[in-house]
């Protein structure tokens, strides 16, 4: 239960670095 959580906050949080990354202007 934690375990998942803990994933699935982990992968949103990457997700959000990754979207903000791409907002920057470094998206193709």
């Amino acid at each position: 239960m934690n375990l998942e959580k803990h994933t699935k906050g982990g992968a949103e949080r990457k997700d959000t670095r990754a979207a903000l990354l791409g907002r920057l202007g470094r998206k193709p």
